[in-house]
């Protein structure tokens, strides 16, 4: 069904066939999303160069720590989706990288 997205974890994208299998999903009409990033993972990779159409981020507080931010920056912001959002600090991360949240936060209104 087109506008779907089948999520894998990120260490799927280690994977030598996680090309082909994203060439698969878009034939069919889906994205694929890599769920995961955090900022401990955003020390041992650039997201940017991930190949995933969405990046779903874990938040934590230490994603607007200097170094997480300044990748998390060279993303687009249509590629990647704050989760977890459990207060006013990941809504204002969120906010600030123009992107897209999703967690306790988000459903309550804050």
């Amino acid at each position: 069904m087109p506008g779907l997205f089948g999520v894998l974890p990120l260490a799927a994208a280690a994977d030598p066939a996680l090309a082909a299998y994203r060439r698969a999903l878009a034939g069919r009409g889906w994205a694929l999303a890599l769920d995961g990033l955090d900022a401990a993972a955003l020390a041992l990779v650039r997201p940017a160069g991930l190949a995933a159409d969405l990046l779903l981020l874990r938040w934590s507080p230490a994603l607007a720590d200097r170094a997480p931010l300044a990748l998390l920056r060279e993303v687009p912001a249509d590629r990647l989706l704050l989760t977890g959002c459990d207060g006013p600090e990941a809504l204002a991360l969120a906010a600030r990288l123009g992107i897209a949240a999703t967690g306790p936060a988000v459903e309550a209104g804050a």
